[in-house]
């Protein structure tokens, strides 16, 4: 709820995705506009984040138990991924048109086709994927572990009870549902990351509604008995107030300004026109980058993020449109290392000579900036870095 990322509009598109599904499914047989409206919304959600795509199962089953495998029901999809494809081509081409104009943080750099496919498809985070049982066993205990707390103990003892019921009345939009939460379930547990939570919003979503439909089938059975009413009231009263009495203090931020705290002191603590290489993306860069653009706080320093310039290709280019002058400088090494990790990051080719090589005259051109102003490494920085390179440490620098 509190993630300046993609996830709190990631659950809107997929809440926004199974009310149309269903209002789709409950739609006369030749009825096309509910299933268009499908594909706008499926546009939307692949736009924002794809994790979106664990919902494919269930729509494709509730899709094919209404309309069978005929040849209506294939024209039908290709409606659906024309509308589908022009609003997602619509969507993505911003990436280039923006990038093309170098903004001062241009991540991934989607300029060219490469890069474009490098960055919409996530590649850079798929080394983390599909990394052995071992971390789809903890990824999965973790969230197992997490969700009472998240959802609220109460709120649990209803959702067998959906299932059943809803296995009873609604056979095809249980399957539906059910093949949501295994698809969503089993492809996240398989990603090894700290912040994992927000990519089973699928399956908090399927979790709810069978707990919705186990407390609806309560109700339906004990309305007609007066005395059980306001039991069942009352449990719903707790089940709904339990959760946000659990986690609003632990999801509250306010009052939380640590990170800007921190990169505004040490911003404001640099002597003019320092080069600072840091490692520590969370609880510094981002937030010195935040307050440079912004706020305009301390144009004259440049931060280098280490592990970038070590990992990503587009990040040389980001060295020369925020610190022309220092790239002027290094020209000749920086060139040649955006020759090589762009070689690696997006066609795959390995050279680890090369790689070390590059990188190592890179880094001490960085190094060799204390001619010309202060340098700063990071903590996270001096250690690795030494070990790294094996270069021999200026004294002039701090």
């Amino acid at each position: 709820s509190t993630s300046l990322v993609v996830y709190s509009l990631l659950l809107l598109l997929a809440g926004l995705t199974f009310w149309v599904l269903l209002r789709a499914w409950y739609s006369e047989n030749g009825a096309e506009r509910p299933w268009m409206i499908l594909a706008i919304v499926m546009a939307l959600g692949f736009g924002n984040h794809l994790t979106y795509f664990t919902l494919l199962p269930g729509i494709a089953w509730l899709y094919f138990a209404k309309f069978g495998f005929n040849r209506a029901a294939f024209i039908r999809i290709g409606k659906m991924l024309g509308i589908f494809t022009v609003l997602l081509a619509a969507h993505y081409s911003y990436l280039p048109l923006r990038a093309a104009s170098d903004p001062n943080l241009n991540w991934c750099n989607p300029e060219t086709w490469p890069e474009f496919f490098h960055h919409v498809s996530g590649r850079q985070f798929s080394v983390w994927l599909f990394t052995g049982p071992e971390a789809f066993k903890e990824m999965l205990g973790n969230f197992l572990t997490a969700l009472p707390g998240n959802l609220g103990y109460t709120i649990l003892l209803p959702m067998p009870f959906g299932v059943y019921y809803g296995w009873k009345v609604r056979r095809n939009e249980t399957i539906a549902t059910l093949l949501i939460l295994l698809t969503n379930t089993l492809y996240v547990s398989n990603y090894r990351i700290k912040d994992l939570e927000p990519y089973f919003i699928p399956t908090l979503l399927v979790l709810s509604l069978f707990d919705v439909i186990g407390l609806r089938n309560f109700w339906n059975k004990v309305r007609s008995t007066s005395n059980l009413q306001p039991a069942l009231i009352g449990f719903v009263a707790i089940s709904l107030a339990l959760p946000l009495a659990l986690n609003q203090p632990r999801a509250n931020q306010r009052g939380v300004w640590m990170y800007e705290d921190y990169a505004r002191a040490a911003l404001n603590s640099l002597p003019e026109n320092a080069l600072v290489l840091s490692r520590s993306w969370d609880t510094f860069i981002s937030g010195a980058y935040y307050l440079q653009e912004t706020e305009g706080l301390r144009p004259d320093v440049d931060i280098i993020g280490y592990n970038m310039l070590r990992d990503r290709h587009w990040y040389p280019e980001q060295v020369r449109v925020n610190a022309p002058a220092t790239a002027e400088r290094m020209q000749m090494q920086l060139d040649r290392w955006d020759k090589v990790i762009g070689d690696f990051d997006l066609k795959g080719i390995v050279n680890g000579r090369e790689l070390s090589e590059s990188f190592t005259d890179l880094f001490y051109m960085f190094l060799a900036e204390f001619r010309h102003r202060p340098v700063y490494l990071g903590w996270q920085v001096f250690p690795d870095a030494m070990q790294s390179t094996g270069l021999p440490m200026p004294e002039e620098i701090t």
